[in-house]
């Protein structure tokens, strides 16, 4: 071979190692860009409190709603904190060591920890040693003077379980309880320290004596070895206090007041500064500080290396400090008894922001990350002041503002001031309803669930997680037209449709436009996303398929529609909206035929043939079959796979029924509301009840009772065996099996929208002006929020509401921080960088600027509307770099390093 042919392979090769190379890149940075598990398992908990200082701080992801990944029913679960490391959860069930895949909650082992002999055991503490050594303490309960309660420590295998060692003689423990979370190991000194009672038996409250801490030396952990021990003169281990570590110095709890510092490798005291006030539950070293809080309602930060108390805070009001404290960003946080979840700067004391929601007493440990703050913000406890009792809430707080980013009532995640919840691997873990050991269930919160199209997924039961009790607009889109198409919300992305002939693509977090595409008619159906692509109704005769990033059209297929809009027999909203099942989009028109399209190419795969316009959604329910009704009167199943009947049922009907909503379907049952005029010989307002199998009537309600002369056309929703719906007045609450009414809430005149429900509420569209929050247990009024009218179905994502109004506005509402009282702007110099860009990284991005289209004066005559401004026919341009540019570019570079490689070759000769 000749130099001039090896020269160009050379050439030729190495192109292609360039392009081999970029390529490989490109994937590496998608990649690093996608969050996956492999990236969040590097965010651990290894102990109890999430580090030996007792921070309480995650410096990973965390969740931004409660949308609930999974729940586990915890029978017998322990008094204790869940921890995470080497890629699973960690708990205790009685004396059993569980491991658990964290994003799914399956059970990876579950093993016996060998007990203590002739003793009922419990496991208490857990803790990782190292990556392979997993370290448990396991207690078991006595009674003073007979029995003393014992503890013991036990090494086990982390990747299956098996146990190591044993320590073969168990020490006296605290009598409450055994040891509940009394022990800290701190991998720094390889050391555990451990609250236990004297040689007699006591120290705990109940014999109101002192106790000892056990310093066990751990760096061989097939032999630990006792260090040191210090008698305290106060009650120690006991009710969930516990060790803080930092520096190399150990700060105990206890009853006593004054606050010991110890030397963390020889248990000797290093100063010891006398306080106002008996020294509760748990501290935080952070900063060169030992902060914490005193039964006198007295905050003290002492100077960790001389114990000088550097400030100290108290709120003057009826209460003490009633939890472990956590810190991060320049700010400690606690809660009171006098209800409030304070936030301190740790230079100053000063106060940053409070926020109080009820009562609290014993609200359990306060977890930070992501610039967000976990908090019980109220227990179902009679307050200490007045008769009146508060409710049970856990909250989500903005860590720097107290502003509230999501609650959930109904929930604490307490077992009084114990730790049992944790933040990791980009979850939040919790136990719910946990006092003393008892039943309760496991809650994973985890990314928030997508609202995939119209009430919510093609099931359509409208099941959301949060939800403001008490909203608050976070932000309105004005569009050039009424909005009463229904949001879907995926991504992060809200896509919704306007009278004024856009689809549009909104920031779910702050309302800016990110695209808009342009159809030819008024839209008024709902769109459905999937797989990275929009789906809109056949509004102007046609469905289209678009880039759920870009707003570019894939594909459109026709479905004739809007030409015959009149045949329908009444003044029509709504269009029938499509739902993506698999490969398949599955959607109603106006021709009377509902369509199965190849969900990739928009190519018909079949068609059925009504007698009337379809305006419902159709709902699908898998294993089962495909639900929708028509005008006609009939309520239809299909096979979803081949389009054929496999039964329909006449609902008893004159030209007037208005067969719109879309089936409801649980419990074997379908539920389905229609309407007729007056003098109709059906009647006002029927509900019907038909067997899911065979499509018999089960049950009928003839007449709803303020059903006045309109045909209504929402649709209903099933849960947990009741049926609730709107009539023309009212929102009404049914019992599935029967028909029977529950209660009925009257609200105002007409519901065109369907109800989205929350956590025990519901969303209650109103056209008279606004959206109802409804408690789904009582039918009680919670709150009312003002708009124009509403006949948009509410959707819920992030724990935040969103929905279109006939006042051409896109609606977000939150949760109101009524409660919370931010006092001053903290001195971000305080603030770590790493915390900085956490925070950075918290706050959604507003690159995209929204480009509202003028707004026109309100039409006099709503029956003619005026004609909107066009908005810009072309979508915006995405601001990432689509992997397509991308490998376009490194083709382009690298065709030019090699014409430059080539070029110097031939120079050469």
């Amino acid at each position: 071979m000749n130099k001039e042919k090896k020269s160009k392979i050379s050439v030729i090769s190495l192109v292609l190692m360039l392009l081999c190379v970029s390529f490989m890149a490109i994937l590496q940075t998608n990649a690093a860009n996608t969050t996956d598990y492999e990236n969040l398992l590097q965010y651990e908990w290894p102990v109890a409190g999430a580090d030996a200082g007792r921070t309480h701080f995650s410096a990973g992801p965390a969740p931004n709603s409660p949308d609930i990944l999974w729940k586990k029913a915890m029978p017998t679960i322990n008094f204790m904190s869940p921890v995470a490391f080497n890629g699973n959860l960690f708990v205790g069930q009685g004396s059993n060591l569980l491991a658990l895949d964290p994003f799914t909650s399956e059970i990876v082992y579950n093993v016996t920890v060998p007990s203590i002999p002739d003793r009922i055991c419990t496991i208490m503490n857990i803790f990782k040693i190292d990556d392979t050594q997993i370290g448990v303490v396991i207690g078991s309960s006595g009674s003073y003077p007979t029995t003393s309660s014992l503890w013991a420590l036990r090494i086990h295998n982390i990747a299956d379980g098996s146990n190591l060692w044993s320590d073969p003689d168990p020490k006296v423990a605290s009598l409450r309880s055994g040891l509940l979370n009394c022990a800290n190991y701190v991998e720094e000194e390889k050391m555990l320290y451990v609250a236990v009672g004297n040689e007699t038996g006591r120290g705990s409250f109940a014999a109101g004596s002192s106790g000892k801490i056990l310093a066990w030396d751990i760096s061989d952990p097939r032999s630990p070895s006792l260090k040191w021990t210090y008698l305290s003169d106060g009650v120690i281990g006991d009710w969930g206090t516990n060790f803080v570590y930092g520096e190399g110095k150990l700060w105990p709890d206890g009853s006593a007041h004054h606050q010991p510092c110890l030397d963390a490798k020889t248990g000797q005291i290093l100063w010891d500064t006398e306080l106002t006030g008996i020294r509760t539950y748990q501290g935080t070293y952070y900063e060169g500080k030992l902060l914490r809080g005193l039964l006198d309602n007295t905050f003290v930060a002492l100077d960790a290396k001389t114990g000088q108390i550097l400030w100290s805070f108290n709120p003057g009001t009826y209460g003490f400090w009633c939890s472990g404290t956590s810190a991060a960003y320049g700010m400690v946080y606690c809660t009171n008894v006098d209800g409030n979840t304070y936030a301190l700067d740790v230079e100053t004391g000063e106060v940053i922001w409070t926020h109080w929601a009820g009562g609290l007493y014993y609200p359990g440990h306060i977890q930070i990350a992501d610039g967000k703050v976990y908090v019980c913000t109220s227990q179902a406890n009679p307050s200490p002041i007045t008769p009146e009792s508060s409710h049970s809430e856990y909250s989500c707080l903005d860590a720097y503002t107290g502003k509230v980013i999501w609650k959930v009532q109904g929930l604490e995640f307490t077992a009084g001031p114990i730790d049992t919840t944790c933040i990791a691997y980009g979850n939040f873990y919790g136990f719910s309803h946990i006092y003393y050991g008892g039943n309760g269930d496991f809650i994973c919160y985890g990314s928030p669930k997508d609202w995939t199209n119209f009430l919510g997924d093609s099931t359509h039961n409208a099941v959301g997680y949060g939800g403001p009790t008490d909203p608050a607009l976070l932000w309105e889109f004005k569009t050039n037209g009424a909005v009463i198409s229904s949001p879907a919300i995926v991504d992060g992305k809200v896509y919704i449709g306007s009278y004024d002939k856009n689809w549009y693509c909104l920031d779910a977090r702050t309302g800016a436009k990110i695209w808009n595409f342009t159809s030819e008619y008024r839209i008024r159906s709902s769109p459905a996303v999937a797989n990275g692509k929009v789906y809109t109704g056949a509004d102007d005769g046609y469905v289209y398929c678009l880039d759920a990033d870009t707003g570019q059209k894939i594909w459109e297929a026709p479905t004739p529609g809007y030409w015959i809009h009149i045949l329908t027999g009444t003044t029509v909203e709504y269009r029938g909206s499509p739902i993506v099942v698999g490969n398949n989009v599955y959607v109603g028109a106006l021709d009377g035929k509902i369509y199965c399209l190849n969900a990739n190419t928009g190519n018909i795969i079949w068609s059925l043939q009504t007698t009337g316009a379809i305006i419902s959604t159709p709902t699908h329910i898998a294993g089962d079959g495909l639900y929708f009704t028509s005008v006609d009167g009939y309520v239809y199943k299909l096979n979803p796979e081949t389009g054929n009947i496999i039964w329909n049922a006449s609902t008893p009907i004159g030209i007037e029924i208005s067969m719109m909503g879309s089936p409801a379907v649980g419990d074997g049952k379908v539920f389905i509301g229609s309407g007729a005029a007056g003098g109709s010989p059906a009647g006002i307002g029927q509900f019907y009840c038909l067997n899911a199998t065979t499509g018999d009537f089960i049950w009928t309600v003839d007449q709803l009772p303020g059903s006045g002369q309109l045909q209504p056309i929402w649709s209903m929703l099933y849960l947990e065996g009741k049926v609730f719906h709107g009539d023309f007045f009212s929102f009404d609450c049914r019992n599935a099996t029967n028909g029977d009414l529950i209660w009925s809430t009257f609200l105002t005149r007409e519901h065109y929208g369907s109800p989205a429900y929350a956590d025990g509420k519901f969303y209650v569209p109103s056209d008279s002006y606004g959206i109802y929050v409804i408690d789904a247990e009582t039918g009680d009024k919670l709150s009312y929020f003002r708009t124009g009218p509403v006949q948009s179905s509410p959707a819920i994502y992030e724990g935040k509401v969103y929905f279109g109004s006939c006042d051409w506005s896109v609606y977000c509402l939150e949760e109101s921080s009524v409660g919370t009282t931010y006092y001053s702007s903290q001195d971000q110099s305080l603030v770590s960088d790493q915390q900085l860009e956490l925070k950075e990284a918290a706050e959604p991005e507003t690159s995209i600027e929204q480009e509202e289209p003028e707004t026109p004066e309100t039409p006099t005559d709503p029956e003619e509307p005026q004609t909107p401004t066009e908005p810009e026919e072309t979508a915006t341009e995405s601001a990432l770099i689509t992997t397509e540019t991308a490998i376009t570019a490194v083709v382009a570079i690298a065709a030019i390093i090699g014409a430059v490689s080539l070029y110097v070759i031939r120079k050469r000769k």
